[in-house]
């Protein structure tokens, strides 16, 4: 696992949601972080900075920090707490569609 910090050239929040989108898709993230004082994007987990560079192409983006994040991967397990299962998960009954054909349909047919 490793913390990517990104500069990138964003100027309001529509930009902001779009730089996250296109992020937020790619394997190995695990939580994003952007900063707009800064206009940074903080990555962390197993990506690759240059193909995270590649997807975020329109708004310029500049590598600043590539570091192991051993430490806050520690930080986050502590605060974790008891993780769902798929038992908890209750679906919706499915629903059934059923079509009642009609014995006489009148004297407006067309054969």
């Amino acid at each position: 696992m490793q913390k990517v910090v990104i500069k990138l050239d964003i100027h309001d929040d529509h930009d902001k949601q779009k730089a996250f989108r296109a992020v937020s898709g790619l394997p190995g993230v695990d939580s994003l972080a952007i900063e707009m004082n800064d206009k940074t994007l903080t990555i962390l987990g197993d990506v690759d900075p240059v193909y995270a560079c590649k997807k975020l192409k329109k708004w310029r983006p500049e590598i600043h920090a590539v570091v192991p994040a051993i430490e806050e991967q520690h930080e986050e397990q502590e605060e974790v707490g008891p993780s769902r299962t798929w038992i908890d998960y209750n679906p919706p009954p499915p629903q059934r569609f059923y079509y009642k054909p009609v014995d006489n349909p009148g004297p407006c047919v067309i054969m």
